[in-house]
């Protein structure tokens, strides 16, 4: 079984102008079939989560956090009860368009190569996406992905058991990202975070930087009043394929089957950044209901 906790959410309004905004998000969920979200205000909130400071909120009574590694694991594990095969420490380095499919080159970590062929190609190569895509011969520069760095900060013990909840800003202009905000884990772990850097290059740069200590207390602090500074400590870091370049407003998931551009059988998802994880089932069944066997 994959552990799962239904902890719930809310996103808080600290200000009066972050309540249109907490009004605004609602009215969009409903109007996405999300029905059960709620506008509280302070003495609901201190019943929630008593430690922290909203003027009203948005609660999520269904949201709800997962062994992220336990999923990932029980994936590989129906991949190979399937019968299918995952080839680690190995670089997809040409794809080539034949009758009838597509010839893939593989090199693997002892820098030896093979090839094999297959009807159809799920391009599901997160921050290489368009990189795999552009070796297929799509080369699209609306599809180019931007490397956007978040980092993390660990709410220390012991004040990690004052929150119970992921608690949420209002999100980020042009949802760049969705604000530094409270998540926790399945075992009572704490994390803040993550910030926005976009990156002048597409390098893996996984480095979490201690300086910015400030910066996420400054942040945090306006709805988690109990913060002190020496509370939090580095992490951990991500990066997110964007799509959209910095300052352009936010794009939804790329999840195409390209015959419109010459390519059957050949399934592009590029941009799938967070919440692509949690969505990850629902992506799954979309793109199953592409594929004809």
């Amino acid at each position: 079984e994959i552990p799962f906790k239904k902890c719930g959410k809310i996103i808080v309004a600290t200000t009066e102008d972050e309540i249109r905004i907490i009004e605004d998000i609602l009215d969009t969920a409903a109007g996405n079939g999300v029905n059960d979200l709620e506008l509280i205000d302070r003495d609901r909130i201190a019943e929630l989560e008593p430690s922290v400071f909203a003027l009203k909120a948005v609660w999520s009574p269904s949201t709800g956090i997962v062994d992220t590694h336990s999923l990932m694991k029980s994936l590989e594990t129906g991949i190979i009860l399937n019968g299918g095969r995952i080839a680690y420490d190995s670089e997809v380095t040409g794809i080539r368009k034949i009758a009838g499919g597509y010839e893939i080159t593989i090199t693997d970590s002892d820098k030896s190569s093979f090839t094999f062929t297959s009807r159809m190609v799920i391009n599901s190569a997160g921050l290489a996406s368009d990189l795999i895509s552009e070796m297929a011969g799509l080369a699209d520069e609306k599809l180019r992905i931007n490397f956007c760095k978040g980092e993390y900060f660990r709410l220390n013990p012991p004040k990690n058991r004052l929150i119970n909840r992921l608690v949420y800003p209002v999100p980020a202009h042009n949802l760049e990202g969705i604000g530094i905000h409270v998540t926790i884990d399945m075992k009572g772990g704490v994390k803040l975070g993550p910030d926005v850097s976009w990156l002048s290059s597409n390098v893996f740069d996984y480095k979490v930087t201690a300086s910015k200590q400030d910066e996420f207390f400054r942040s945090v602090r306006k709805f988690l009043p109990f913060l002190e500074y020496d509370d939090l400590s580095p992490e951990m870091a991500g990066i997110r394929p964007k799509i959209q370049r910095r300052g352009e407003p936010a794009r939804d998931f790329y999840i195409r089957e390209e015959s419109h551009r010459g390519m059957p059988g050949f399934i592009n998802l590029i941009g799938i950044e967070s919440p692509g994880l949690t969505s990850c089932l629902a992506i799954a069944n979309y793109v199953r209901e592409m594929i004809s066997i």
